[in-house]
């Protein structure tokens, strides 16, 4: 249930050979209205298996090759070689981002419509963005 209470509008799979998850990894809307990315000539590895092959939509490539962006009306968040940049936000809109563990990397004030935090983050690390209210979980490149 690590992405459940998650709606995920992608999902970005850097696994050449998809090992099981349980069919409760993602939430049912994220199965049914997310696109999964997967590495090239892998995708029918991933029709094939379990709890991937309910992805609905499976894509092979990168949608973003130079870093990971999240969009939500109206900012969009891009995580690339541990520099985490937002844009689109509101002035005075509270920018923060923390590690898998909670831990707070960095935070920021919204300020004409942008903001940049430099963090301790490496390739292959998740972390957490909230923008105001919102956050959403991303992978470092």
């Amino acid at each position: 249930m690590a992405f459940y209470d998650c709606d995920i509008l992608e999902v970005i799979s850097k696994i050449e050979s998809p090992f099981t998850i349980d069919t409760n990894t993602f939430s049912n809307n994220t199965f049914n209205n997310a696109t999964l990315y997967v590495p090239a000539g892998s995708i029918e590895k991933y029709k094939a298996a379990e709890g991937w092959k309910r992805f609905v939509s499976i894509e092979e490539g990168d949608p973003t090759p130079d870093g990971i962006t999240w969009s939500a009306t109206p900012a969009t968040v891009v995580l690339t070689q541990g520099q985490v940049t937002v844009n689109g936000a509101n002035d005075g809109t509270s920018i923060s981002i923390y590690n898998a563990n909670g831990v707070l990397l960095g935070a920021a004030i919204s300020w004409n419509g942008s903001a940049t935090i430099d963090t301790s983050l490496h390739a292959g690390n998740v972390a957490i963005v909230k923008v105001g209210e919102k956050s959403v979980k991303v992978i470092a490149k």
